[in-house]
């Protein structure tokens, strides 16, 4: 949800205005606002605002109790994969720095120490494949600043993704699996690899595509199960626990048409689509609006170029119209005219004489096509 923290709809809602809305049932009032001023982004009075009000209404309670897991999935299995390879001195310090660099921000209202934490946290956490580093840099300070981060770390992860490691793992136990002890990104390599055939193969056979949208972090679940071994010396504890809610949601009853949905059915996994509304917000819609700026740009100058307002029509006087009709068009298309009422030359078709009467109702042109045909011919100026 696309939302910032401005209080006008030109800026966008923050989070926390959305889930009063939708409490107060003044949602739709609150899109409609937002979005009639976008028409240029194609949005469709009766359709868009009915569909956003939908999802928004499915999403919200979702995102206030996920916490954490609002964090991408490739951003999470970044940090619990270092944080599965830090040593646990390491770790404690870690912690240490995330709880004052918060408690800075919090009281003091300075983000000194946030951003030194942060930009340092980016040079030591390897990003995944589609990883945004800036924000696994804010989940690793979001978990190690917990209260409950000491000996061990507790660490949320989706009930989705819990359930797809265990079958999983328990699948390829089956076929003799036997977890050999490795480093923690080559395991996370072997189980990614591993959960994206699982994950096709169930999809194929039962038609359950649940499966492909928690890849990325089952398989750093498995990872963390497995017998790794990146380091001697002792390392921090991840306490895993997943919570008692799933990040999907189906919403149906949709108006748009989009390759999303089926039959008006959209299913939405939370994390995703936040990440997907924040590239479209802060990628997509400027480098669009950059388009618009261009084209009319290259429009204008094009227009200049080949000298278009030349051929515009220029209105005549009474006076220099009556005469053009009187003195040069009627010698012109008389006879023509004539045989077209029925006056002269029954035998004569029409066809062949090279100029039709102009009849139609008033306001379709008939005089502005005389006015451009004069224009051309250098009768006026």
């Amino acid at each position: 949800m696309p939302a910032g923290c401005g209080p006008t709809p030109v800026d966008g809602y923050s989070v926390a205005e959305l889930q009063t809305a939708r409490k107060e049932n003044r949602l739709l009032a609150v899109i409609q606002a937002f979005a009639a001023p976008r028409y240029r982004e194609g949005y469709v009075k009766g359709v868009h605002d009915h569909d956003a009000e939908k999802i928004l209404a499915a999403l919200l309670p979702c995102y206030e109790q996920a916490g954490l897991l609002r964090f991408g999935q490739a951003e999470r299995a970044s940090v619990l994969l270092w944080l599965a390879a830090l040593g646990y001195k390491d770790y404690l310090v870690w912690c240490q720095q995330a709880r004052n660099a918060v408690l800075m921000q919090q009281h003091l209202g300075s983000n000194t120490a946030f951003d030194h934490v942060k930009t340092t946290l980016l040079a030591h956490i390897t990003p995944q494949a589609n990883a945004i580093p800036e924000q696994c840099a804010e989940y690793a300070i979001a978990i190690l600043s917990d209260e409950g981060a000491a000996s061990i770390l507790p660490v949320d992860i989706s009930r989705d993704a819990l359930e797809l490691s265990e079958t999983y793992l328990s699948f390829r136990r089956s076929l003799g699996w036997s977890n050999p002890t490795q480093p923690a990104h080559e395991a996370f390599t072997d189980h990614q690899q591993w959960l994206s055939a699982y994950a096709a193969h169930q999809a194929a056979e039962k038609g359950d595509h649940t499966a492909q949208a928690f890849i990325t972090e089952a398989a750093v679940l498995a990872t963390l199960q497995s017998d790794t071994q990146d380091s001697e010396e002792e390392v921090a504890q991840l306490s895993v626990k997943a919570v008692e809610f799933s990040l999907m949601t189906t919403v149906k009853g949709l108006l748009g048409e989009h390759a999303r949905l089926d039959n008006g059915t959209l299913t939405v996994v939370l994390d995703e689509f936040l990440q997907r509304c924040a590239h479209h917000q802060h990628h997509t819609l400027p480098q669009y609006d950059a388009y618009l700026e261009q084209r009319a740009t290259l429009l204008s100058d094009a227009k200049t170029q080949l000298r278009l307002n030349e051929f515009l029509p220029r209105p005549l006087t009474s006076f220099v119209r009556n005469k053009l009709i009187s003195d040069s068009y009627l010698p012109l298309i008389g006879d023509n005219l004539a045989k077209q009422m029925g006056t002269v030359g029954e035998n004569k078709r029409t066809d062949l004489m090279g100029m039709l009467l102009l009849i139609s109702p008033p306001g379709y042109g008939k005089t502005t096509l005389i006015e451009y045909v004069a224009h051309k011919l250098g009768w006026c100026s």
